[in-house]
Formats: structure tokens, C-alpha cells, sequence
């Protein structure tokens, strides 16, 4: 009888021992987890016969690297575009194209460790202060009013953009691309329950406390087909923002398809419209590309 004691105590320390060091794992890898930086541009705006400019940012221990695609309005709006968490610049250009056409001028800029930004791993904290550098980057270098400012961000890049739109309240508007409530919720929904998230978190992106305090327009765009952030996410964020506000859900999408899902012109056009109509901000004019 000791003897069998003896062999349980023997495999609940070696689960014990084991269920630690998954925890200990998580805690220093997390990052990796959540971060898929690509170094690699694979599209240029000169591959899209567009006019640019090579934008370099210092910022901490590197310097952040982005496209300026001008619009030719020189008192138009000005689009912050923030990305997700794998890709870069390159992946993203299409859709910051899009915009360009519909009368924006766009900074499509890549976080230290993706593109060819320098500096450390990629983190939450990195993220925020790189966009907030760009930000300064705009209205100080630029010269460019933060209530002529749109920010955009997709999945990560929209935990960035609220991050920063809080900071920011004179920005224009805000929209939200595949926005998630937290990466607490998310792990928990992967099935990392079972490990003591609120201790071994240490990049939250804590969208769901963000969002009551906005104070602009914002614009929600979520997929129908999404199966990595699922929509009733972008409902909660929703139902937690003041007006004027407006969700749009996208049949058709899933999490990086929102471009193909509704097409270039349809996609320009509808936020337009919520820039315009809803948010009330003067016309943008075109750029036919």
C-alpha cells in the first residue's frame, strides 16, 4: 500500500513538475506566440506605380521604416496605418492603397522588428511607443493636425490604434479592423485556460477596458467568416463605445480578406461613407489610381 502512495505522490510531482514548466514556457515565449514579424517586403508603391516617400522614425534602441503615400490634397486627412501581427508594410500596402484612392494621404509604417524597422523583439509596450513616435512623427515633423488624423488598425494594429486613439482624443476617428477584447480572452478561447493567464500575461492589449474611454467616431469592421477573432468580439467593443459609432460586418470575410471580401471599391467607398456621413468630416475628395 505505501508503495502504490508512494508511485501517485511520484506522478502527481512529476505532473506538477511538468504543468510548471509549460507555465514557465508560456511566461518567456509568449511574445513568440503572439509576434510573426516578417522581414521580407515582397511588394514596393513603385510596384504599384505610386508615388512615395521612405519614412524613418527613431525610436527607443531602433528606428521604425514606413511608406508616406500623399494624397496631392495637401489639407486633406491623414491616415495612421497600423498593421497586424504578422506580415509587414509590404503585405499591407494594397489596402493602404485603397485608401490613398479615396482621398487620403496614408503612413504605412512597420514596428521595430518587422520589415525593415530595427530594434528588439517586437512586444506590447514597443508597439504602443512606436505608434505614439509615429504619431509625433506626423503632427511635428508633418505639421499635420491631429483632427485631420484617421487611425486605422487591423487585428494587433487595431489594439494599437485604441491604445493610441485614448491617448490621442483630437484624432479624427478611429477605425477598428478584426478587433479582439483581449489577448486574455483570445488565450482563453485557444485553450490556454487552464493556465493562471491574470499571472503569466505580460502582453494584455486590454481593448475591452480601452474602449469606454474613446471620444471619436469609430468605425468597427469585422468578418462574418472569422474564425480567429470571432465577430461577437467586435460586438462587445461595439456596445461599449459611445456615439457616433458603427459597426460593419462583413459577409464573406474572415480575419485578413476584408480587401477581397468586398472588393477595393466597396471597401473605399463604405469608409468613406462612415468618415463623411457619420463621423461628419469634410470630403475627401478622389484620387483615381
Amino acid at each position: 500500500m505505501a508503495g502504490v502512495a508512494q508511485r501517485v505522490l511520484q506522478i502527481l510531482g512529476l505532473g506538477a513538475t511538468a504543468y510548471l514548466a509549460l507555465c514557465a514556457l508560456l511566461w518567456v515565449y509568449q511574445r513568440r506566440l503572439i509576434f510573426f514579424p516578417q522581414a521580407e517586403l515582397t511588394l514596393t508603391p513603385a510596384d504599384l506605380g505610386l508615388a512615395y516617400e521612405d519614412v524613418w522614425i527613431p525610436v527607443g534602441e531602433g528606428r521604425i521604416h514606413g511608406w508616406w503615400l500623399p494624397s496631392g490634397q495637401p489639407q486633406g486627412l491623414t491616415l495612421l496605418y497600423l498593421h497586424g501581427n504578422g506580415g509587414n508594410v509590404s503585405t499591407n500596402l494594397p489596402k493602404a492603397a485603397t485608401f490613398q484612392s479615396q482621398g487620403f494621404s496614408v503612413l504605412l509604417l512597420d514596428y521595430r522588428g518587422y520589415g525593415r524597422s530595427s530594434g528588439p523583439f517586437p512586444s506590447e509596450a514597443r508597439l504602443y511607443a512606436d505608434a505614439r513616435a509615429a504619431w509625433n512623427y506626423l503632427t511635428q515633423t508633418r505639421s499635420i493636425s491631429p483632427q485631420a488624423i484617421v487611425l486605422f488598425g487591423h487585428s494587433i494594429g487595431a489594439a494599437v490604434a485604441i491604445d493610441l486613439a485614448v491617448a490621442k482624443p483630437d484624432a479624427a476617428a478611429l477605425i477598428a479592423e478584426g478587433a479582439f477584447t483581449s489577448i486574455k480572452t483570445e488565450a482563453q478561447s485557444a485553450g490556454y485556460g487552464w493556465v493562471p493567464l491574470d499571472l503569466l500575461l505580460t502582453q494584455r492589449f486590454e481593448n475591452v477596458a480601452k474602449v469606454p474611454h474613446l471620444q471619436m467616431p469609430v468605425l468597427y469592421i469585422h468578418g462574418i467568416e472569422d474564425t480567429t477573432i470571432p465577430p461577437a468580439s467586435a460586438e462587445i467593443l461595439y456596445d461599449l463605445t459611445s456615439e457616433p459609432k458603427h459597426l460593419w460586418l462583413l459577409e464573406g470575410a474572415g480575419h485578413n480578406n476584408f480587401l477581397e471580401a468586398a472588393g477595393a471599391d466597396v471597401y473605399g467607398q463604405k469608409t468613406r461613407h462612415f468618415l463623411e456621413e457619420i463621423a461628419d468630416l469634410p470630403s475627401l475628395g478622389s484620387n483615381h489610381l
